[in-house]
């Protein structure tokens, strides 16, 4: 029995992963589709790229328990996954591996929308 569950929101680094998994639906849909289950409290997890503020805001219309966000600037998962890649794979998405929001964006986002 599980107490709760702990959502990793990590498309970008799935995206990269040679053997990644891709998003079949939106994230918000399988949230939305995970609260209806009674006593289930589920955070969600960003892992490495952040969240924007529209998605942030979103995400605050839902009755989790948290949201955590590691941002960008800590170690990029992304671009680790896109290492394993083959040259070619590389080579087209070296910079879209470099995108996201840093812990000081997404605080004043959460910020301005809890006001």
């Amino acid at each position: 029995r599980a107490d709760g569950l702990i959502v990793h929101v990590n498309p970008l680094q799935e995206a990269m992963q040679p053997e990644g998994d891709l998003f079949k639906r939106p994230p918000l849909d399988t949230l939305r589709e995970l609260l209806e289950i009674p006593e289930l409290k589920v955070i969600v997890k960003e892992v490495g790229q952040g969240f924007g503020p529209e998605s942030l805001r979103a995400l605050l219309q839902l009755p989790l328990e948290a949201v955590e966000f590691a941002a960008a600037g800590g170690t990029n998962f992304a671009k680790l996954e896109l290492l394993r890649s083959d040259p070619e794979k590389q080579m087209i998405f070296e910079k879209i591996a470099a995108v996201g929001h840093s812990a000081a964006e997404m605080t004043g986002w959460l910020n301005a929308a809890l006001a």
